[in-house]
């Protein structure tokens, strides 16, 4: 007999509300419950009580805890885990217990093609029982499909469906030994671990519809009968920290990775291996999946041989010669191949692209960037000659990189008469791109004069805002210190007020600190003159988000170049001990503490049950008060030995008024249960925030940036109008499908590629003095390269050498005749995570989390995505996404536009200088927002290559006389696989031979009776005189 504990809200439903096409989200103001004890002996039991309360109780929930000895049934109590401090039990009523049952969450669960969740119901329900583990396949289930289930995408599911079980488990063990092994396994959280925690609501009730039906008339719940009624759970070794490169977990039955590669890194007898035939038939289906039915199909020779040659070199001690015998065979490959490609080829459909849009020309392109300059130019002309008329302009203009937007936008400036309206102020990522910006400006906008002495001058009217630290590579910082304002800032103290100047004290530095000068606007000037002294203020990204701009005169517009996005939110971090050690009248950052420590679920809605937002805030500034660390006596006019000494020691500033501010906002500002802004590890609370643009709120605003999102924009700037302008590039492109080039997968001695394919590679690219931009992450740039540090530019077989982050919107490389991308720039899924919680911090929605995932698989689904392809075919590849569409933004922000940034610096939008042919290759299987020719497999090439150097000079394209003349091929049916190899990748290969003798020749054998000849690649003009070939129909190549 087991007890459930079902709790009722006091007169507010539990179930969401429909009215018309509205939904009402579950209530999460609910604090206090009438608690009571149902019993129930198996499953039966267990269905006839959640059917009741989904009917007749539309104020009840269960949940897995039970209520502590002594709580009285009479009054209501708080849904809260015990707490030793609470004199009264029914505040804190709830212990974890062990349980008979569970409730399996079961979340946007996507179906098949051709299977709606309305019309086949019981077949939705059947499949998602399917995904679950074995052991419950079988076992009799309730269950209940949520309350949106139905009302917007019928071709998800999401379903509870609860389990009896045959002895009691634990919810730690049911989380990490049990859902959390088998989501790594599935590739996503296909089990929601949350519902396992002892004071998690299990809604039952049904959803209410008001003008609009319920789309299940037919009920909303069941059971299912199966050939037993409990379930004996599989359960798993807790999931250790993965490899760098492999996602990993153990069970009883050895470690299961994801990819072809990594499950066949347990193939064989080894130490930690898991034998062959189920490894085998892992590693095909992962092969199948990523590749699609298509792929795998034509590669299906290739594939064998691979997977024979992994057989043979595998450990073969507990496996007799026949049962190895039998792994090698084309019966069993074939097999473990073609039922892969039934179950898991699906995915190779006709996706069209991605990036899927219309291109202009770059005469139509130049047409569309005029206009929409001109249309905000016009905006802002209207709107500064009457502010109280007009609305305030806050443009976007997202076009591919090069088509010229800084120069239209400098032109503009002029023609529209803006810079006679007052200071520009111009935003660029760094001074890299702000000495390029200075030279253009000053060259457009600069006046002849005469100097007082009558001699010819120019006034420039562009000029740099630098940083304490001053022009870099100067060697010497604007701010005498600059060091010790680092420290300062390092403190959370205020560095203008405590070191440069507060009321009469100042620094000794102060009135002849270029720093300072810099801001030294005049002011006020004269109407009249401020079309002549007006000027351009060019400043980085990084003063977006600070007030010493504010020292200038108002602008009277605000360009911003390029995407800030990455600087545009903060992380504070503080020790969990910091909260749980603060004296016990501070009960709400303690309690965070102890959500914290213990990595409990929904702060928010516990903080919501038991206090109020003021409230959070008053222990805020409580505790601002008693921990200030002003240092009373430091001073900007003291020396600064001095000054030095009083910082000696200092305590960094808490930030744990900001924490409770960031919750008491989230609170007021959300009804959400988890908070987006606080999260944690094991030993820091971090707090995550998007920073405040600071820019004049009366300036109208140009953004210019080819990646901008509009999604990531709105936080900041709420009333944008985006034009976005797509322009063709003027380069041949050639891509590999296969491989991710992923840091991990390079950095491997043992896995493909090899990185000495990969310099190789460069090394054909590059030859003949052709200019070659190489861009990768710094990690591979090292190992490319061999640099110890990486400073500017490194060089590999005449390449230049550049890693991502490095070169945004730079124009060194536009004369460059090829770029080779190398891999991407992949964030973690914490990473990217934690951007996003800070960047969408206030929204209502919560973030959705995968756990602490890193490495070359940090997502939790793959999901295909197509190339675009300039013979306008649809082909696609698997591509890692996040299910939260803002934290995929901000991924994307980072992978795909690092990668097409790169790739245009060599700006393709225009022919090349002396008319050369550009080229791109991009070694890296992700999408993206380029037009492919040439669609390539890597290993292909490799192969091919290979036999280029075995055939030595002579290569037929016959698959008798290829197996004969290249041994490595060995069966015939290989050689057809390596013959439609070749002729896939003939213009790649083509030009990395280029420097060498290319024939094309038809022959036939001695002998032969074939009626037509055959067709050979010759590289060694001997081979045209021999007596084997006919020379009918030679053809140079070159």
């Amino acid at each position: 007999m087991a007890e459930i504990t079902v709790l009722k809200s006091l007169g507010i439903p539990l179930c969401k509300r429909f009215e018309g096409n509205d939904k009402h989200q579950y209530p999460t103001t609910v604090k206090r419950f009438w608690a009571q004890i149902e019993h129930v002996s198996n499953i039966h039991d267990l269905s006839k009580l959640l059917t009741r309360l989904e009917q007749d109780e539309p104020n009840a929930c269960v949940i897995r805890g039970s209520l502590i000895d002594g709580v009285d049934l009479n009054r209501p109590i708080l849904r809260r885990l015990r707490r030793k401090e609470d004199e009264d039990l029914n505040s804190s009523p709830i212990v974890d217990a062990a349980q008979p049952w569970i409730m399996v969450d079961v979340d946007k669960l996507s179906l098949p093609d051709g299977m709606d969740l309305i019309a086949n119901t019981e077949q939705a329900i059947a499949f998602a029982i399917a995904q679950l583990p074995a052991e419950l396949h079988k076992c009799s289930c309730h269950w209940q499909l949520s309350n949106s289930a139905g009302t917007a995408d019928t071709n998800s599911i999401s379903i509870h469906l609860y389990y009896w079980l045959s002895q009691p488990v634990a919810n730690d063990i049911l989380k990490s030994r049990w859902a959390i092994p088998h989501n790594s396994v599935f590739g996503a959280k296909l089990i929601d671990p949350a519902l396992f925690s002892a004071a998690q609501i299990h809604y039952v009730a049904k959803p209410v519809f008001e003008g609009r039906e319920d789309p299940f008339a037919n009920g909303r719940s069941g059971f299912i009968q199966g050939e037993v009624d409990s379930a004996t759970l599989l359960l798993h070794d807790p999931i250790q920290h993965p490899s760098a490169n492999v996602e990993l977990y153990t069970s009883s039955s050895g470690i299961l990775p994801v990819g072809y590669e990594a499950k066949l890194q347990l193939l064989g007898d080894g130490e930690g291996c898991s034998g062959f035939n189920d490894i085998l038939i892992r590693a095909t289906a992962a092969y199948a999946y990523a590749h699609g039915a298509k792929r795998t199909l034509a590669s299906k020779e290739a594939l064998k041989a691979d997977l024979r040659h992994r057989i043979r070199e595998a450990d073969q001690s507990n496996h007799s010669l026949d049962r190895i015998k039998r792994y090698l065979s084309d019966s069993y490959l074939d097999y473990c191949i073609d039922s892969a490609i039934e179950k898991f080829g699906g995915n190779d459909r006709n996706i069209p692209p991605h990036w899927d849009k219309p291109l202009l020309t770059l005469e139509q392109g130049q047409d569309a960037l005029n206009k929409a300059v001109a249309e905000f130019g016009e905006a802002a002309k209207a709107y500064l000659e009457n502010e109280f008329m007009n609305e305030r302009p806050v443009h976007v203009i997202k076009a591919t990189a090069g088509l010229g937007k800084t120069r239209a936008v400098i032109k503009d400036l002029l023609n529209y008469n803006l810079l006679e309206k007052g200071d520009v102020h111009y935003f660029v990522p760094n001074h890299k791109l702000s000495q390029e910006l200075l030279a253009d400006l000053n060259k457009t906008l600069s006046l002849d004069i005469k100097d007082t002495d009558g001699t010819d001058a120019v006034f420039e009217r562009a000029r740099i805002i630098y940083g304490r630290s001053g022009i870099p590579n100067s060697g010497e910082d604007y701010c005498k210190k600059n060091e010790l304002a680092k420290t300062v800032s390092e403190l959370g103290l205020n560095v203008m007020s405590t070191l440069c100047k507060s009321g009469s004290a100042k620094c000794e530095f102060y009135d002849d600190c270029p720093y300072i000068a810099q801001f030294d606007d005049p002011p006020e000037i004269p109407h009249e003159m401020i079309p002549v002294l007006s000027e351009v203020k060019v400043l980085t990204h990084d003063h977006l988000f600070l007030r010493a701009k504010d020292r200038f005169m108002k602008p009277s517009l605000t360009v911003i170049d390029e995407s800030f996005v990455k600087s545009a939110s903060t992380k504070q971090s503080l020790n969990i001990t910091e909260l749980t050690r603060l004296n016990k009248q501070y009960k709400i950052a303690r309690m965070v503490g102890e959500f914290a420590s213990e990595d409990k679920p929904h702060l928010l809605y516990h903080l919501r049950s038991s206090y109020s937002a003021d409230e959070v805030m008053d222990e805020a500034i409580a505790i601002e008060a008693e921990y200030d660390n002003v240092i009373s006596s430091l001073k900007p006019n003291l020396p600064q030995a001095q000054q030095d000494k009083a910082l000696k020691g200092a305590k960094p500033k808490t930030f744990i008024p900001t924490l409770l501010n960031t919750l008491a906002e989230e609170l007021r500002l959300t009804s959400r249960t988890e908070s987006n802004a606080i999260t944690w590890d094991e030993s820091q609370v971090y707090i995550l925030k998007r920073k405040d643009i600071f820019t004049d709120i009366l300036s109208p605003i140009l953004i210019i940036d080819a990646d901008a999102d509009e999604l990531i924009l709105k936080k900041f700037l709420p009333d944008i109008k985006v034009t976005s302008i797509d322009v063709e590039r003027q380069a041949e492109v050639f891509q590999f499908y296969d491989r991710a080039f992923s840091k991990a997968a390079l950095t491997d001695q043992h896995s493909e590629p090899k990185v000495e394919d990969i310099k190789d590679f460069i090394s054909k690219i590059a030859s003949t003095d052709t200019p070659t931009l190489v861009v990768c992450s710094r990690e591979i740039r090292m190992l490319i390269t061999g640099e110890k540090v990486t400073t500017g530019h490194g060089e590999y077989a005449g390449a230049t050498v550049v890693h991502f982050n490095s070169i945004r919107g730079l124009n060194t490389f536009s004369d460059y005749e090829n770029v080779i991308i190398i891999g991407r720039e992949q964030p973690s899924s914490t990473g990217a995570e934690a951007s996003a919680r800070g960047i969408f911090w206030d929204d209502e929605e919560p973030i959705q989390r995968l756990g602490n995932k890193s490495g070359s698989r940090p997502f939790s689904n793959d999901t295909r995505r197509g190339y675009r392809l300039a013979s306008g075919d649809y082909d696609s590849t698997t591509v890692q996404l996040h299910p939260d569409h803002r934290v995929q933004a901000m991924v994307e922000q980072i992978r795909e536009s690092e990668s097409t940034q790169a790739i245009d610096r060599l700006r393709l939008l225009r022919p090349h200088p002396e008319g050369k042919q550009r080229r791109v290759f991009i070694l890296s299987s992700v999408p993206l927002d380029i037009t492919v020719d040439h669609l390539l497999s890597w290993d292909a090439l490799q192969r091919s290559l290979a036999l280029i150097r075995e055939a030595d000079g002579f290569l037929p394209l016959n698959k008798t006389h290829l197996a004969e003349r290249c041994p490595s091929v060995g069966s015939q049916r290989t050689a057809a696989s390596r013959i439609a190899d070749l002729k896939s990748a003939r213009v790649l290969i083509e030009y990395l031979i280029r420097d060498a003798a290319l024939y094309s020749v038809k022959y036939k054998a001695s002998g032969s009776n074939a009626k037509k000849p055959s067709e050979a690649w010759v590289f060694d003009e001997s081979y045209l005189e021999i007596e084997e070939v006919v020379n009918a129909d030679v053809k140079l190549t070159h």
